[in-house]
């Protein structure tokens, strides 16, 4: 409780006080699940864990946003045990942000980098004659999500595969 007194030129005087003030110096308590970075894409939607706690002033939000030319952002709804989760559905490599604030106006953020690759690589195939010849010069063109590739082989009608994805132009 905060009493104050004050007093003018002419002597009068008005005593007042607070009810009681409450400070709240502590950040948000905030889990997230995976607890590290991506280190490999993964080929599906990713799901992500949160737990948020205040024992303080009391959580006012959780929100969280990715670094993306078009971010994905949106509130986190959390359950009685402070728990809830949210799905990042685009492809790429991108960071995540998550920020818990109390009603204090304390922050806590966590950051996460999210790898997402759900395109199915394609191959293109170039100067495929039509009629027959006794050789010819394919090109091989992949058309690939934000993974990269990783693999590329060919292989001639009943012969072995053989790996080229380090270069096309290994003699094949």
């Amino acid at each position: 409780i905060v009493y104050a007194r004050i007093t003018d030129q002419a002597g009068n005087v008005t005593i007042i006080n607070t009810n009681g003030i409450v400070v709240d110096l502590t950040s948000p308590e905030l889990a997230l699940d995976p607890a590290v970075d991506m280190t490999d894409f993964l080929a599906a939607d990713q799901t992500i864990s949160v737990m948020a706690a205040d024992p303080g002033s009391g959580l006012a939000s959780v929100q969280f946003t990715t670094d993306e030319i078009v971010p994905q952002t949106g509130v986190v709804t959390l359950d009685e045990d402070g728990q809830g989760s949210f799905t990042l559905a685009n492809n790429g490599s991108y960071t995540l942000t998550v920020i818990a604030a109390d009603n204090a106006g304390n922050t806590t953020s966590k950051t996460r980098l999210i790898k997402i690759d759900k395109i199915t690589p394609d191959l293109e195939i170039s100067g495929n004659p039509r009629d027959y010849v006794t050789s010819a010069t394919l090109g091989l063109d992949p058309v690939l999500g934000p993974s990269g590739l990783k693999l590329l082989t060919v292989r001639k009608d009943g012969g072995a595969a053989k790996d080229i994805s380090g270069s096309y132009d290994d003699g094949y």
